[in-house]
């Protein structure tokens, strides 16, 4: 009887994981493995998405110098980058995570009256 009892206290540890979100909303375990999955790593007009240490996509950013890169979207499906020149504006661009589509274009002093949103935290 001892023994059987040992033997389940194992097996009650590794059932009583909870993954909860940022809201602390309940996640089911194959939901999480694809989100925060990605890294970046940026360079001179690039930036480098890589899950697993594979690379999924590079992006090619406007100008070489990349001031910022965010992911945004659940599941980080989408990043927001900020690149410039040495002298004149910022250019914004929203790029597809996985593809390296570019999905939006705008230059920093541009974004007006909060549109469009992704690109507010970037504007000038």
């Amino acid at each position: 009887m001892k023994a059987a009892f040992l033997l389940t206290i194992p097996a009650l540890a590794l059932c009583s994981c909870l993954v909860v979100d940022e809201s602390g909303s309940p996640v089911a375990p194959a939901q999480t493995a694809g989100q925060g999955a990605f890294q970046k790593t940026v360079g001179p007009g690039t930036v480098t998405i890589s899950e697993n240490g594979q690379t999924v996509s590079v992006l090619r950013t406007a100008a070489p110098n990349v001031e910022a890169a965010d992911f945004t979207g659940p599941g980080q499906e989408q990043i927001a980058i900020k690149s410039r020149g040495a002298h004149g504006p910022a250019t914004l661009e929203l790029f597809d995570t996985r593809t390296g589509q570019l999905r939006d274009k705008v230059l920093a002093y541009a974004v007006k009256d909060g549109q469009p949103a992704w690109a507010v935290p970037y504007a000038e």
